[in-house]
């Protein structure tokens, strides 16, 4: 899920972005990526995609075990959430063996 809020007048939140969380998210998850990956990813991604447009990404780790990104401006008078992505569950991790 996907909620947006970005003002007409600001660059729009490119595809890519709330894909990128998902799949990065289902990953390390599952244990198919390290957790070191995972966050360079997003810090790529904040790089790339979030910063030229004046945005900051911060996550909500508040559940375990699920993680809700919110995509911000950095504009210190503006505190509105301007994207709201959630990954899809997770799936489980498979048992070694």
């Amino acid at each position: 899920m996907v909620n947006r809020n970005l003002p007409s007048a600001g660059r729009a939140l490119p595809e890519i972005v709330p894909i990128i969380l998902r799949q990065a998210y289902r990953h390390v998850m599952s244990g198919a990526i390290p957790r070191s990956l995972y966050d360079r990813q997003l810090e790529r991604l904040t790089r790339e995609e979030l910063a030229p447009r004046g945005l900051k990404l911060e996550i909500d780790e508040s559940d375990p075990g699920q993680a809700r990104f919110l995509i911000k401006s950095t504009h210190p008078k503006a505190v509105e959430v301007l994207a709201c992505v959630l990954p899809e569950d997770p799936p489980t991790p498979e048992p070694a063996g």
